[in-house]
């Protein structure tokens, strides 16, 4: 079970979790269409349950439209770490030489038992290609690792067979997106009982023709 646990949480973390899982689930489905009380059980089954590898590939395909651009995944972090291949192309990316680049933006080569790496971190919080009002300077070319969050750490954590997954309480994607997970059981638990297809529901289509 990868029940879902939360990064230095306060014991009334969780509690806002489900509530802000409810109020991104209500709008999918049709009024009265399910009680209250499946609603909140069906919730407390997914966080409890936690995602798997599916539900985590949902979150890769659907984050570009859950993310709401609040900047709270490049504010909250010290280091960022990159591949050589990325920064070649953040420095092209801003006409700098990678030298130059490294020493404006705070980048160092990591090593290994005294030998250089291929990988580099960005230190500084928040990010120091964060401009303006939540304005990533290099969106077309950023690190993977920015493209993938949050589902690449998540979909690590179930990989590696962790106990349990932790999710950052920053990120706005993730109640939309247990919502959207939610919204999907409630209408398979729903067409299991009456014998019906659910294709075209409301609370399964609202994603359905997302491709990224």
């Amino acid at each position: 079970m990868n029940r879902i646990h939360m990064e230095h949480a306060r014991s009334s973390d969780m509690e806002d979790l489900m509530a802000k899982i409810r109020a991104e689930l209500r709008p999918k489905l049709t009024e009265g269409e399910f009680s209250d009380e499946e609603i909140d059980q069906t919730i407390f089954a997914v966080v409890n349950q936690g995602p798997n590898l599916s539900s985590a590939e949902l979150l890769l395909q659907l984050q570009g439209d859950l993310c709401d651009r609040c900047g709270a995944c490049c504010s909250f972090w010290d280091t960022i770490t990159i591949q050589q291949k990325e920064l070649l192309e953040i420095a092209k990316h801003l006409r700098l030489k990678p030298d130059k680049l490294m020493r404006k933006y705070q980048i160092v080569q990591e090593n290994e038992h005294g030998f250089v790496t291929d990988e580099f971190t960005i230190r500084g919080r928040p990010c120091p290609f964060l401009k303006g009002k939540n304005h990533c300077s290099i969106y077309s070319v950023r690190p993977s690792v920015c493209r993938g969050y949050p589902a690449f750490p998540i979909m690590d954590q179930i990989e590696d067979g962790e106990e349990g997954v932790e999710i950052s309480p920053h990120c706005h994607a993730i109640p939309k997106w247990l919502a959207e997970i939610s919204s999907r059981e409630l209408v398979r638990k729903k067409s299991s009982m009456s014998g019906q297809s659910t294709w075209g529901s409301k609370a399964q289509s609202r994603f359905l023709t997302v491709e990224k």
